[in-house]
């Protein structure tokens, strides 16, 4: 029997041991505790409520099952009393007994799980006639070990030798081994409930702005697949890291405008040019232009025009003189000689009416007209300084425009001509002089620009 207890309590302490719940865990004190348990008595010798009445015998081995009352004034230390039911099998009927006690639990580990030794005193009744109704009383000692398999419930295993009336000197041993369940009803932390979180993203549904989709603490609960700090909902690059300034989009070049709008996203733009730089600010992005460190319009992209014909200085062989964009920026010769002051074009003492003279001179610019479609030309009228200003102003209008209709009525398209009369604004000798004044009343042809 020794060796049997001494292999039972090297069993408990092992389980005590390798029980797999957190150490930091106690058994709840102050607490009450209700248990239930069942198990086996086995007696090692006769005992006085069990003998042999009337030459009956009794088994050696009896089952039991009962409940007890405890409450832990410790985590270590608890009180408890118990009430079993024991059937006590003879040759003939089952009897009916009871076994009741009171005891005290001392548990050598502070943890949730714990061997444990037990000492107490109780007693026997028998109801049954068959054995003799009697009561004994016993005392009682154990070993055992106990483990919490949830905060409000313990596992619950008790080897004990009750001792008590035998029918030979010594009294009698019963051995019981009892597994049971304790359940605290009092004095357990109740867990404060978890708050409702659907989503599961550890962000409460009260305080979580997308409780449907999991998300982080930083987002309220929002998703941000790409963890630049910006919820999915608003963030038009998902998938990308980016700033908030650009949406959760990346700007390599840190223009302000995200790469999926930016042109020229490795080179730090404007917004007005989709994120491109404009190095000469004529509004014509770099990557356009085709002179980037020099002004020019778009419709040049970007190259300055200095003489105005609609050929760009990088392109023109003339660049200092209006010419055709059929001639690389140049005037053929033949309409050269159609600029300028054009000699032999006559009209009567202040009239704006043609001499039949001029005919020829005026024929011949028809055919150059003609032959250089892209030619435009400005007919320009002007006066010397004798009489009055206003006169002069409107006789020189005049005479241009009779030179102008003059060629339309050859031909020439209407859009391709200009005529400004400027009387004596625009001398080119000196007005004090006979010969000064021939010179400034003249007619002149002059290209037109292209914005003309």
């Amino acid at each position: 029997m020794k060796r049997l207890l001494s292999g039972v309590l090297g069993v408990l302490m092992v389980a005590a041991v390798m029980a797999p719940s957190p150490a930091a865990a106690e058994f709840p004190s102050p607490a009450v505790y209700v248990g239930v348990y069942g198990g086996a008595y086995i007696r090692t010798n006769d005992w006085d409520i069990g003998h042999k009445e009337n030459g009956l015998p009794t088994t050696r081995f009896n089952g039991d099952v009962g409940f007890r009352v405890g409450g832990h004034i410790l985590p270590q230390l608890a009180i408890e009393a118990g009430f079993a039911y024991v059937p006590i099998k003879s040759a003939t009927a089952t009897n009916h007994a009871m076994s009741y006690d009171i005891q005290v639990l001392y548990h050598f580990l502070k943890s949730n799980w714990s061997p444990f030794v037990s000492a107490g005193f109780g007693g026997y009744t028998n109801f049954s006639a068959d054995l003799g109704k009697d009561t004994d009383p016993r005392g009682l000692i154990g070993i055992g070990v106990r483990g919490l398999v949830t905060p409000w419930m313990a596992l619950r295993l008790d080897i004990r030798d009750a001792i008590t009336d035998g029918l030979t000197k010594g009294g009698a041993h019963i051995i019981e081994i009892l597994l049971g369940l304790d359940f605290f009803v009092w004095g357990v932390e109740k867990p404060e409930p978890k708050p409702a979180d659907r989503d599961g993203d550890g962000v409460p549904d009260e305080e979580d702005a997308c409780p449907d989709e999991p998300g982080t603490i930083e987002t309220k609960g929002c998703p941000d697949r790409d963890g630049d700090g910006i919820i999915d909902s608003e963030d038009e690059c998902p998938d990308e890291k980016g700033p908030r300034a650009t949406k959760g989009c990346p700007d390599r070049d840190g223009d302000g405008i995200p790469d999926k709008d930016d042109r020229c996203p490795d080179a730090a733009g404007l917004p007005a040019l989709k994120g491109c730089p404009d190095s000469d600010g004529d509004g014509v992005p770099d990557i356009d232009d085709r002179c980037p460190d020099v002004a020019g319009p778009k419709s040049l992209k970007g190259c300055p025009d200095s003489d105005g014909d609609g050929v760009p200085d990088i392109d023109d062989k003339c660049p200092e003189i209006r010419g055709l964009k059929s001639h690389d920026g140049c005037l053929p010769e033949k309409a050269k000689k159609f600029t300028g002051a054009i000699k032999g074009i006559k009209f009567a003492t202040g009239s704006a009416k043609i001499h039949a003279s001029s005919n020829k001179v005026l024929d011949e610019a028809v055919k150059v007209l003609m032959e250089f479609t892209d030619l435009r030309l400005r007919i320009e009228g002007h006066t010397d300084s004798t009489g009055k200003y206003e006169k002069n102003k409107t006789l020189s209008q005049a005479r241009a425009e009779s030179v102008r209709d003059y060629l339309i009525s050859k031909g020439v398209a209407a859009d391709r001509l200009e005529a400004v009369g400027y009387g004596p604004d625009r001398p080119v000798a000196d007005n004090r002089t006979s010969k000064g004044r021939a010179e400034n009343r003249r007619t002149e042809f002059n290209v037109l620009a292209v914005e003309e």
